[in-house]
Parts: structure tokens; C-alpha cells; sequence
């Protein structure tokens, strides 16, 4: 029987979409299409979960001013093998920005890449500059877009009704 005892191996990593508008619903990061391509030498991938910092983190540095998108525990790949392949992150699991998350660019912190052994490696920007994976393709802008206020119109504005008598007003709504 054949031991893992080493973990897996990035080979690349990138966002397919570096740039979110945020409004009214709630955007979960999975949107951004973060794609991974990795290799295992006996258990295969099992999961990875990327941390990137939000524009404020520098000024406070929390955990709660870092954002995550990763994908689910031994999701297949999109292309390949679990020992050698591609995973795309959708309808996995991530962070959601809201119409309150800070404006700006979000930037990579560093990520876990686990086997199905539950051998991982933790990457930070010098491990991607050793890799010749630029950390920069890892970084993604929000602007936060104002939502359309609701109009209200009220037809006739004014009215004058006598005592056991009725009025009638018609509103308007648009946005």
C-alpha cells in the first residue's frame, strides 16, 4: 500500500473575472470564476480555499476583513484528474459581498491546498512568486453601484372630502 505524505502542488491559479459591481443582491464570489490547477501524487486534490484581503484590511487586520471562495470537500475536476486537473469555483462555497462591503481592490492573502490524505499546503505571495504563478492575476475591484430610488406618485395631491363622503387617490410606483 502506497503512503501520502506529501501534499499537493499548485501549478496555477487565476480569476476569470477581476472586476464585480455590487447593488441591491447580495454577489457571492464564486462569480469571479477562481480556477485552480493542481496535482497530487497518490490521494489526489480533495479541496483548496483562497483568503483574500478587502480594501480596509491594512487599517485593521482582522480576520473579518478577509473574504474566501474555495470549493467543496473532493469536488471533481472540471478538467482532469483529482491527480492532475483544473477545478473552476461555482456553486461551491464563498464569501457574499454586499451592498455594505468596502469599495476598492481585494487582493490575495493566501491559500490551503489539501489532498484527499489530509496532506495541505498554506501558499503565500512568496510561494507563488517560487511557483512563477503571478499573485497579481489574484486581486479583483469593487465599486459599489447605487440602487435606483423608488418614486412615488399620488394622484390627485389633494382632495377635499365632507364629512360621510370618499376620495379617491391613485399612486404611482417606478424605479
Amino acid at each position: 500500500m502506497t503512503t501520502d505524505v506529501t501534499p499537493p502542488i499548485l501549478k496555477d491559479i487565476f480569476f476569470t473575472t477581476r472586476t464585480l459591481a455590487v447593488s441591491g443582491p447580495d454577489i457571492s464570489l464564486d462569480s469571479l470564476g477562481l480556477t485552480v490547477y493542481a496535482s497530487d501524487d497518490v490521494s489526489g486534490v480533495s479541496n483548496f480555499v483562497v483568503y483574500l484581503k478587502n480594501p480596509v484590511y491594512e487599517q485593521n487586520q482582522t480576520g473579518s476583513n478577509l473574504v474566501y471562495v474555495g470549493n467543496n470537500l473532493n469536488s471533481p475536476p472540471t478538467t482532469g484528474t483529482v491527480n492532475d486537473g483544473t477545478w473552476t469555483t461555482s456553486n461551491n462555497y464563498a464569501s457574499k459581498l454586499t451592498k455594505y462591503s468596502p469599495e476598492g481592490e481585494y487582493k490575495f492573502f493566501s491559500m490551503q491546498l489539501r489532498d484527499a490524505a489530509g496532506n495541505y499546503k498554506i501558499y503565500q505571495h512568496v510561494d507563488l512568486i517560487e511557483e512563477g504563478i503571478d499573485s497579481n492575476l489574484l486581486s479583483f475591484s469593487v465599486t459599489q453601484v447605487p440602487e435606483t430610488p423608488v418614486t412615488y406618485l399620488i394622484s390627485p395631491l389633494s382632495s377635499t372630502v365632507h364629512e360621510g363622503g370618499t376620495a379617491s387617490f391613485t399612486v404611482t410606483t417606478t424605479n
